[in-house]
């Protein structure tokens, strides 16, 4: 399944559905005063005992690409994977 995710403030992600825009995310009113830094599409698989994330793509609405590496670590360590 794929997910949307933005990056606030280079450490914070957040991860939703497909249906719901990044633009929307961005102007709900518990991200107004975070920056969003990256943004794009994931993937998260888990295989065995590894968590596998993988992220590509951009943000239309926000003007924002994927930062692949940092982007699939930051959401890595949300679920406790480093």
């Amino acid at each position: 399944m794929q997910i949307k995710y933005i990056i606030f403030d280079k450490s914070y992600p957040v991860l939703t559905s497909e249906a719901v825009g990044h633009n929307e995310v961005r102007l709900s009113s518990r991200y107004s005063d975070m920056k969003p830094t990256s943004a794009g599409f994931c993937t998260i698989n888990q295989e065995d005992e590894e968590m596998k994330v993988n992220c590509h793509g951009e943000s239309v609405s926000l003007d924002l690409k994927c930062d692949k590496e940092n982007d699939e670590r930051i959401i890595k360590r949300m679920f406790n994977y480093y």
